[in-house]
């Protein structure tokens, strides 16, 4: 009996508790991060970009070339372009960028959207269907 009142010093059963646990969350942790990253290296995602683009000053029509160096494909959704504080949305065709392919699509002005002159800077986006938005830059021809 004796021996059982008499303790040697240590760490006590909370401490000893919350060292295994962490320990599990951190082994854990560790190796979800190296299963899910092996995983998402091969997952499919777009990368889609425009090459070149025409815009036609007063007419506002014109031809974006977009490419994707990806491994997925994507649905154009939209196109806005901005300039001189305005911002428009003209009618692009629809198109899929496939992997590892270039498209060209069309674009088609809306009603009174359309620049003075054919030195107009102007900005835009392609809206695609992965919630991605690939920006490009111009003058107006």
């Amino acid at each position: 009996m004796h021996s059982l009142s008499r303790r040697r010093p240590g760490v006590s059963d909370i401490v000893a508790t919350v060292l295994i646990v962490a320990a599990t969350l951190i082994a854990f942790a560790a190796i979800a991060g190296y299963v899910f990253g092996i995983l998402g290296s091969g997952s499919s995602t777009a990368n889609v970009s425009v090459i070149s683009v025409s815009v036609n000053h007063s007419l506002l029509t014109g031809v974006l070339a977009l490419s994707n160096t990806g491994t997925a494909a994507a649905d154009v959704s939209g196109v806005t372009l901005t300039y001189g504080g305005t911002t428009c949305s003209p009618v692009a065709s629809t198109a899929t960028v496939v992997s590892g392919t270039s498209v060209a699509i069309s674009i088609t002005g809306v009603g009174t959207c359309s620049a003075s002159s054919s030195s107009t800077p102007y900005t835009g986006y392609v809206s695609l269907s992965n919630g991605e938005e690939a920006t490009f830059a111009g003058v107006f021809t």
